[in-house]
This record gives structure tokens, sequence and C-alpha cells, in this order.
């Protein structure tokens, strides 16, 4: 007689669920097909979802079909969907034609919710010509929001348009100063005329950060030129102001391959320096001396020697003089 306890091994008797498959995963599927392939109800759908990525999928699958029908649901989308649908839509009417996509962009850049204003500014940027950008500025006069600034600083990086310049200049309105540093570091890529009063006008900001930002790109956009409005900008401030701005062009001027010591303003940058020699705040000390360290010049060596020699703290002094002895493989 056999008895079972009930113990014995044996294989999972758990029921077949079958092969299940996301609807994300779907998405991705349908995209690798031709975009004819995809009935136009199930795209609109797709344009409907709570998932980004497959409102994303649905809005690309329509972009590359292109045809009247396509435009004509992104259109209804834009007008009737939620927030989130009208944004992925938005973000893709660059791929129509200008006298398709126009109105729906223009409707786009004013929408009531920033996401779709955001997206809007995307693909106007994307398009990238003088009437996309007009629209874009003027969308931008009275708007609010920091994160839809920031898509101007990312969507025109590495862009040397001087028609998105009154765009830029739009941006720089942002409250948040880390938005105003990227529209800076984007208006100094930028690098044409249209962009050196914007840039110049930064140089009078109340945050560190962007006076560095700024510094560095008006020496980027307007060369050694730049540089006696900012010696005159480090001298009017004090402690990290004063700190940013040097950091900036010193930074800006090793960067551009500027030798200040065969320059117009030489004789100005040294009086600057051996001003900040003597400031009360350590940084700044430590910052003239990486300055005067690259500048190969009688008077620079006489303004280190005068530093290393006047300092009382031996460990800011050998801080010093390592910074002088790695960037000159001498000792001062």
């Amino acid at each position: 007689m056999t008895l079972f306890t009930g113990r014995e091994p044996a294989l999972s008797n758990k029921p077949r669920t079958g092969w299940k498959l996301s609807p994300r995963r779907l998405a991705t599927m349908l995209l690798n097909l031709p975009p004819e392939a995809i009935s136009l109800a199930a795209a609109e759908e797709m344009l409907k979802s709570d998932d980004l990525l497959i409102r994303y999928h649905g809005a690309t699958l329509l972009s590359k079909r292109g045809d009247r029908d396509a435009r004509l649901i992104m259109e209804r989308q834009l007008r009737q969907g939620n927030p989130a649908t009208r944004a992925s839509v938005a973000r893709r009417l660059y791929t129509f034609s200008w006298f398709a996509a126009e109105p729906l962009l223009q409707l786009a850049a004013h929408d009531p919710d920033p996401r779709v204003r955001e997206a809007a500014i995307y693909a106007l940027c994307e398009v990238g010509t003088y009437n996309a950008y007009q629209i874009a500025t003027e969308s931008l006069i009275e708007e609010t929001e920091d994160f839809v600034f920031m898509a101007v600083a990312v969507a025109l990086r590495r862009r040397s348009d001087a028609d998105a310049v009154p765009l830029l200049e739009q941006a720089m309105r942002a409250q948040d100063p880390e938005v105003r540093v990227k529209v800076l570091e984007t208006l100094g890529e930028n690098n044409t005329a249209p962009t050196i009063p914007i840039v110049k006008n930064a140089l009078y900001d109340d945050d560190p950060d962007v006076l560095d930002a700024a510094a560095q790109s008006y020496v980027e956009v307007y060369g050694e030129a730049a540089l006696p409005l900012i010696i005159e900008r480090i001298l009017a401030h004090e402690y990290d102001h004063r700190l940013a701005l040097l950091q900036g062009m010193n930074q800006s001027t090793n960067r551009m391959f500027i030798d200040l010591a065969n320059i117009d303003c030489t004789d100005a940058v040294l009086d600057m320096l051996e001003i900040t020699a003597q400031d009360r705040m350590a940084a700044i000390r430590r910052r003239t001396v990486m300055c005067l360290s690259w500048i190969r010049h009688a008077r620079a060596d006489a303004i280190l020697e005068s530093i290393l020699a006047s300092e009382t703290n031996e460990a800011l002094q050998a801080d010093f003089q390592h910074i002088v002895s790695s960037l000159r493989n001498e000792t001062i």
C-alpha cells in the first residue's frame, strides 16, 4: 500500500496565464511598423493614454504618417484632449508643413496649460524659422513659468541664429537664477551680434551664479572688448558677487585663449588684480592668484610675490604656491 504525505517533490501546478503584452510594449512594437499599417483610430486612442511613452508613440506615428487624416486627429486632440494629450500633440507638430502647422502651433503656444506651452516652444524651435521664433517670442511676453523659459534655453543650444535672440531675451525674465544661467550659456553659444546687449545687461544681475555665467558669455560673444566692463563690475562688487565675476573672467579668457599680458587693457586687468589681491575674502585672493598665474608679465610676477609674502595663513600660502607652481611649472 502506497502512502502519500503531500510533501513529495512535484512540478508547479500553477495555472498558466498566457503571455501578456503591456500597452507600453505594444506601443513600441507599433512604432516599428510602417505608419500606414496602423489604424488611425488606434493611434488616436494612444494619444489619450495615461502613459507618457504611449502618447509619444501615438503622436510620432501620426506625424510620420503626415497626411490630412493624421493632421485632423492631432488638431482634434489639441482642441479637445486633456493637457497631457495636448502637450504630446504639440511636441510633434513641427513635422508638418508650415502651412498646416502654423495655426496649430499658435493654438498650442497660447494654451492655458504651461505643459502644452512648453511642448509648443520645443516644436517651434525645431521649425527654426523667423516666423516660428516670432510666434514663440510673442507667446512668452506674458509667460510666468520658469520651466517654459528653460525650454527655450535647451531647445536653442548650439544654434547660431540671430532670429532666435529675441526669444532668448524673453527667457532671461525667468525668476529662477538657474534658468537665467542656462539662457546665458545658450546666448554665449549663439554668438551673434544681437546677443551682446542682452549678456551685457546680465552683468548687473543680483545672483552670483548668473554673474559668473554672464562674464563668461560676454567674453565669448564680445572677446577682449568685454573686459573693461567686467573689470568695472568686479570692482563695484564685494564678496560672492566679486568672486563670481572674477571667476567668470578667468575661465572664459582661458577658454578663449585670450592672452591677458598682450591686450590693450592689460594695465587695467593688473590694476584690478592688484586690488583683489588684498581682498578680505580668501577665495577671492585665491582666484586672483589663479588669474595672475596665467599672465606672463613682470608686473603680474611682482603682484604674486607680494601676495605670497603678505599671506599670514600658512595653509593658504602653501595652497597659493601650489597653484603658481602647477600653472607655471615654476616657483615664485
